[in-house]
């Protein structure tokens, strides 16, 4: 999910990052074992990391001016 940011345009690439963290955030609320919210809180971090690269380089460039 890192490098789809360089297939599907911007709003795609963050409305799909922004979903699948939330569908993980989610289902912490259902784990019954340490070991399933550990594998949660791993699944939330990529999902989370995959928003940086997205945001960071194609979010600026819409609002830069081109004097």
């Amino acid at each position: 999910m890192i490098l789809l940011y360089r297939l599907v345009p911007a709003h795609v690439y963050i409305s799909l990052c922004v979903l699948a963290w939330g569908v993980v955030a989610s289902l912490q609320s259902v784990v019954t074992s340490f070991k399933q919210l550990l594998a949660l809180r791993a699944c939330l971090g990529i999902t989370e990391a995959a928003f940086g690269p997205g945001v960071s380089t194609r979010t600026p460039t819409r609002w830069s001016s081109n004097s």
